[in-house]
């Protein structure tokens, strides 16, 4: 029986999703993300499913020309910039508890930022559907073949017996209520 399932979500789902300041600063307007499932029945509490996160994390990076990475995340207990090769390791060496998603991730090409990862923890949180439970790994750039990604991340999960049980085609832009946007205004200050 499969019990590992992921949402992928291409644009923005309308009053849910925003554009991250450090992507907008930079340009990278496109969105598309994996939400992965934290339930596994041969777990106790959250799951971190290290194989599937790393099988799209390859392909991701397998869809964009670049010639450095760089994973900002809790390595070993401290807060670390590591490259794919150490976060490989880490996560191979690392016990399962302690193995948790990079909180953000830098793709350059020519010292240029040409992709940018950042990963919400909705675990034991709820969340908004299609992310209620889930480590959700957005990833913004100026521009991707959809199509391409697509398909390369729906490839994956077939390889890895993977059920998508969402794959939502959204909005181009943000759209968040201007009643939000006030209410997030007031909560900043």
């Amino acid at each position: 029986m499969n019990n590992r399932s992921l949402a992928l979500v291409f644009g923005y789902i309308p009053q849910i999703d925003r554009l991250n300041p450090f992507a907008k600063k930079l340009h990278l307007n496109k969105r598309f993300a994996f939400a992965l499932d934290t339930y596994s029945p041969q777990e106790e509490g959250v799951f971190f499913d290290v194989d599937l996160f790393l099988s799209l994390l390859q392909s991701v990076l397998a869809s964009v020309s670049h010639d450095r990475v760089e994973f900002i995340g809790d390595f070993n207990g401290q807060k670390m910039i590591v490259g794919y090769e150490q976060l490989f390791n880490y996560y191979q060496n690392s016990r399962q508890e302690n193995r948790e998603p990079f909180y953000e991730m830098r793709v350059f090409k020519n010292d240029s930022i040409v992709l940018f990862g950042v990963t919400l923890f909705y675990t034991m949180v709820g969340g908004p559907d299609p992310y209620h439970d889930t480590y959700l790994t957005s990833f913004y750039c100026n521009d991707y073949d959809q199509s391409k990604v697509k398909q390369q991340l729906v490839n994956v999960c077939e390889q890895n017996d993977v059920s998508i049980r969402a794959l939502l085609m959204a909005k181009d832009v943000p759209q968040i209520s201007w009643w939000t946007r006030i209410k997030d205004f007031f909560l900043k200050m």
